[in-house]
């Protein structure tokens, strides 16, 4: 049987270019790692490499099996990958999202629908949301829109407004409502992980300075001291209890500045998450 350790060698061999750097690259001595290829190539019964003086190449039988290697080692990941998302969905509930409102939303409904189980979230692109939620990484997803195949179940959630949040003596502050031209211009604080609201804001804002904080207490104590306008929604607005702040908050009127949220799950697992299916579609 080949074991696994000496196909890692081999692929770290064959991208390396030699053995010494791929021994360096493993954190172990060249003595070691030959010896791995020449038990290689014995459990083979056939040469992997050409072989001179001073260098060591791979031959052809070598470069077919480092193809074969690679296909091993990314079937491993796979499956160690599976087994661990399968064993923590079991006691824990994994949520995406392209934008953190729903999660904002969502995160305590689902702590006290399932109390039993352990939440974790994170904001991803689409892409990797769907990924995640189809190797069982995730157990929830939330998207911009329905998604109408046969293997998953989608119901519209929510709905999130974009507003700007400003200080009474800003040259904005008098507005009722406002637009992106309107605000276009204008110098604006943003949070680094709001999803899909990074590129909706600087398309619509083309001409406006948006400093991005990654840090949220950072972005606290400047929106706090600052005249600089930010951004809030009605979902985290809510969350975070601004109605004493001293910042006047302005809806934006256009179109792109409201979103409607979709929960995504895996076709067969409506029973699982039946009482979160039912409170979403109450809350719509």
């Amino acid at each position: 049987m080949i074991e696994i350790y000496i196909l890692e060698q081999l692929a770290a061999v064959a991208k390396a270019g030699t053995l010494s750097k791929a021994a360096e690259e493993l954190h172990i001595s060249q003595p070691s790692i030959t010896r791995s290829m020449q038990k290689l190539e014995a459990d083979l019964n056939v040469s992997l490499f050409d072989r001179s003086r001073n260098r060591l190449l791979l031959n052809d039988n070598g470069r077919l099996a480092v193809e074969y290697a690679n296909r091993i080692l990314e079937d491993e990941r796979i499956m160690v990958q599976a087994i661990q998302s399968y064993d923590r969905s079991k006691h824990t509930i994994s949520l995406g999202s392209v934008a953190p409102g729903p999660i904002f939303h969502y995160s305590p409904v689902i702590s006290r629908l399932y109390p039993n189980m352990t939440i974790s979230s994170e904001t991803k692109n689409e892409q990797e949301l769907l990924d995640g939620l189809d190797k069982n990484i995730y157990q929830i997803i939330f998207l911009d829109h329905p998604l109408t195949d046969d293997d998953h179940v989608s119901i519209h959630c929510l709905d999130e407004h974009l507003h700007i949040a400003v200080q009474s003596n800003h040259p904005l502050a008098g507005n009722k409502s406002i637009t992106f031209k309107e605000m276009n211009g204008h110098s604006f604080l943003m949070y680094s992980g709001v999803g899909i609201w990074d590129s909706m804001v600087r398309e619509n804002l083309p001409d406006s300075h948006i400093l991005v904080q990654n840090e949220m207490n950072v972005l606290e104590e400047l929106i706090g001291a600052s005249t600089i306008a930010s951004f809030v929604t009605n979902v985290t607005n809510a969350i975070n209890n601004r109605s004493n702040s001293s910042r006047i908050n302005i809806p934006i009127t256009d179109p792109e500045a409201t979103v409607s949220f979709y929960a995504v799950i895996k076709k067969g697992n409506e029973k699982t998450y039946e009482d979160f299916l039912a409170s979403s579609k109450l809350s719509e």
